[in-house]
């Protein structure tokens, strides 16, 4: 039995964070598609790669307000930390790979990686309190 429920802000959290995802898959989908088919000018190829980025930018936006709607101090306190788990993790992981770049000359890291560090980070740290903050049932 978990210790705590679900709160409104969470709820409503939860709710436009698989709002926001649908418009990104239909965003990104039809751009790849566009781009792809579509006879297109650089500028349009330009204008076809910022769209699918709006959603995104969205939802990390939705996390700020998130923090701020949250009126449990507790919950407000672990999406904290996890968030910046995940950008502790990201920013790691761009320094290496930029030392990396200018001392050995490797390449770039493939599209998406840092924003995927970044979630993934997140993710398991939300996983890990999750698992330590569980009550036993008897309690």
């Amino acid at each position: 039995m978990l210790c705590r429920g679900q709160s409104i802000a969470q709820k409503r959290y939860q709710r436009d964070v698989m709002i926001l995802m649908a418009v990104y898959l239909v965003l990104v989908l039809c751009s790849a598609m566009f781009v792809k088919h579509g006879s297109t000018t650089h500028l349009l190829v330009y204008v076809f790669s910022i769209i699918p980025a709006i959603p995104i930018i969205l939802l990390i936006a939705r996390m700020a307000r998130y923090l701020r709607d949250e009126t449990d101090e507790y919950q407000r306190y672990l999406r904290m930390q996890s968030m910046l788990i995940g950008a502790g993790a990201t920013l790691s992981v761009l320094v290496v790979t930029d030392f990396l770049r200018s001392f050995a000359h490797a390449g770039d890291v493939p599209p998406f990686t840092l924003f995927i560090v970044f979630a993934a980070s997140m993710a398991a740290t939300e996983l890990l309190q999750y698992v330590r903050n569980r009550v036993p049932s008897n309690e």
